[in-house]
């Protein structure tokens, strides 16, 4: 219940008396308990509030089971999913091989999609696929970033501070480093 902000009295409180997020919320909360092996999601993403929407992409990327999601949100698609299916204007459904932007171009101007590029491992791995594992790690560094620099504010001792001011530091030249790769696999360059 934590993990969806169900603190203090607000486990307790009728949900007749919740809002309009807190019900969404406790609507997913008790659907992620039941633990089930598949998930149906239609638009999970609607009136929720990006807190939520951060937590539930995490959830996500731990979900050991399959999850059919069906949203026109296109950024949570490209940083949940592992396999994108598109239906084009005639109906007919295939598998993207880049990301959803990449295809709705490629459908105005007929152009084929992006191929394949090869990572620094000398594995091949899709734009789309890369482009979905930066957005996972830098979603991790800043709130990485965030957690230390809330700590650093109220560290009193000398020592400590140093450390977390280098610990900042070397997080902030990662996320510069994943953020720079990202923004160029995303604009082709």
């Amino acid at each position: 219940m934590q993990r969806f902000w169900f603190t203090g009295n607000l486990p307790f409180t009728e949900v007749r008396d919740l809002s309009g997020g807190e019900r969404r919320r406790l609507q997913l909360l008790a659907l992620l308990a039941t633990q089930p092996n598949v998930l149906l999601l239609d638009e999970p993403t609607n009136d929720l509030d990006l807190e939520t929407l951060r937590t539930l992409e995490e959830f996500l990327d731990t979900w050991p089971g399959t999850a059919f999601i069906v949203s026109h949100d296109r950024a949570f698609l490209e940083r949940t999913c592992d396999v994108l299916l598109a239906i084009d204007d005639r109906g007919q459904m295939r598998e993207l091989s880049g990301s959803i932007d990449a295809w709705l171009k490629a459908m105005a101007t007929t152009s084929p999609t992006p191929t394949r590029q090869a990572t620094s491992s000398g594995e091949a791995t899709s734009p789309n696929k890369r482009l979905r594992e930066l957005e996972k790690s830098i979603h991790k560094l800043e709130r990485s970033y965030a957690k230390l620099s809330e700590q650093l504010l109220t560290t009193t001792d000398r020592e400590q501070a140093k450390t977390r001011g280098d610990e900042l530091k070397r997080i902030r030249q990662e996320l510069d480093l994943a953020e720079l790769e990202w923004l160029e696999l995303a604009t082709g360059e």
